[in-house]
């Protein structure tokens, strides 16, 4: 539905040409839900916007279903109002001088596709009682709240029924519980639509929680992609390990089959069948895969800070000379000072 091959674009600065964009490639079906997640400036804005036409490439082939959008080899460039995308911009872009009503239709009576004004209002009357404003359409646009208004931006992109919607950053003007739920709801809607979504954020819960697949960037490249619960459980580097999440690594070396030493003691992790004997590795696992235990097999460590957050208790656990983070359920409190043994399940331990 959405194929994007090569891309690459440079900025020119008074410090210097910036490459935001390296090379890269991604295939999203139709009706799923894809996500670029990654640090401010690591190119996921400028990618959105290179495929909604708001950005020139350098270089690159971008298709929407079986149209060319953009192609350096053949020098093709629709412009934005013909490539049938709806966009939700993280400031919303809300006129403040119009209605609820007028804002949804604005792009209906002045796009590209011209609409009979009983068809505009039949689609903008859909689209707000999808996004459950139907009942606010005379409103003017100052007296709504901010998760109001993203509704409004929501229903102002699907009115038209586009093959594909652009989101970027939508929720990161709310407050934390609004952001909670409009991400249901968001996901609800496009699910609804069986809309093709591509949706940037830098958020990392967002991100898990919504996608179907989702693409790690990092400096303009595409640094694992996959499956939420796949990335998050096996990343593919150190960077894909400290960014979505928090994961401890530790160096280690393979000393037998799916066997690693530390210098903390031994670990059972699943290895990739490449690795030889005294390979030199670093291996990892996130916070909430260790268990802490009394005694027994595992690594020995020393309480040394312990943190109440609400569904769990985290703790920083000395190993002797390397701190691990560990989260565990809050029902029962380690205290600092007190001596645990960890213990890492091997299907939670992986080399990074």
């Amino acid at each position: 539905m959405l194929t994007v091959q090569d891309l690459r674009l440079r900025y020119r600065t008074e410090q210097g040409e910036v490459e935001a964009v390296r090379g890269l490639s991604l295939n999203v079906t139709h009706g799923e839900f894809y996500t670029l997640l990654g640090p401010s400036g690591c190119g996921k804005t400028t990618t959105l916007r290179c495929i909604a036409g708001l950005e020139t490439p350098d270089a690159g082939l971008i298709q929407i279903d079986q149209t060319v959008v953009y192609s350096s080899a053949s020098r093709t460039l629709v412009p934005p109002h013909r490539r049938n995308t709806g966009m939700v911009f993280q400031s919303y872009a809300i006129w403040p001088h119009m209605s609820v009503y007028e804002n949804v239709a604005f792009p209906l009576q002045h796009g590209a596709r011209k609409y009979a004004r009983a068809a505009v209002r039949d689609k903008v009357m859909h689209a707000l009682e999808l996004v459950q404003l139907a009942e606010l359409a005379e409103r003017p646009a100052p007296m709504l709240s901010g998760g109001q208004q993203q509704r409004v931006a929501l229903a102002r992109a699907v009115a038209s029924e586009p093959s594909l919607l652009l989101l970027d950053e939508p929720l990161s003007n709310l407050d934390a519980r609004l952001r909670e739920d409009m991400r249901h709801e968001i996901k609800a809607l496009v699910q609804r639509l069986a809309i093709t979504t591509i949706y940037v954020t830098h958020d990392q819960l967002e991100a898990l929680s919504m996608s179907d697949r989702l693409a790690l960037i990092n400096e303009g490249r595409i640094v694992q992609e996959g499956a939420p619960r796949d990335v998050y459980l096996h990343p593919a580097d150190a960077f894909a390990a400290n960014f979505l999440g928090r994961t401890n690594l530790l160096d280690a070396q393979v000393v037998g089959p799916d066997l690693v030493e530390t210098r903390w003691g031994r670990l059972t992790c699943s290895l990739p069948g490449t690795l030889a004997l005294g390979a030199q590795v670093t291996v990892g696992f996130r916070p909430e895969s260790a268990e802490l235990a009394d005694t027994g097999d595992g690594l020995v460590g020393t309480v040394v800070s312990t943190t109440f957050v609400g569904e769990a208790q985290e703790y920083q656990v000395d190993l002797g000379g390397q701190t691990v983070r560990v989260k565990a359920a809050p029902f029962r409190t380690r205290a600092e000072g007190e001596r645990v043994v960890l213990r890492i399940p091997a299907e939670r331990c992986h080399v990074v």
